[in-house]
């Protein structure tokens, strides 16, 4: 019974929303509004996001051919890791009320921070 109560709010709250112009994302919860403006905040979540999605395109144009290997190989990896860390720090949900699966994504980019230890050129002065 809970669960439903729930459910019909979250529905009454998105109509509500929906009559002021304002949309909510299905999978995070995140607002976007037609009122209000561009805030300090708001800016750096989206840059931090925009980080986020040209960070593979950045690493591939890192990789293309004419440039020495070493300097491909730490270039590419050392300008990933920085945006990723960038990211993080700009769309991390430090002060602010963050949806459970907004938080879950933060928690999956934390630990792809680690993972950076298991790729080349790091994993390869392990070996």
């Amino acid at each position: 019974p809970g669960d439903e109560h729930d459910e019909l709010e979250t529905i009454r709250e998105v109509k509500r929303e929906e009559a002021v112009g304002r949309y909510r994302g299905r999978r995070t919860g995140r607002q976007i509004g037609t009122s209000g403006g561009v805030t300090r905040s708001s800016f750096q979540r989206v840059t931090g996001d925009v980080l986020h999605i040209l960070r593979p395109l950045y690493y591939t144009m890192s990789q293309r051919p004419g440039r020495q290997a070493v300097t491909r190989r730490y270039v590419g990896y050392v300008l990933s890791f920085l945006m990723d860390v960038v990211s993080l720090s700009l769309t991390g949900g430090s002060g602010r009320r963050i949806g459970s699966a907004t938080r879950e994504e933060y928690e999956r980019r934390k630990f792809c921070l680690g993972l950076y230890l298991l790729r080349p050129p790091v994993w390869g002065l392990v070996r």
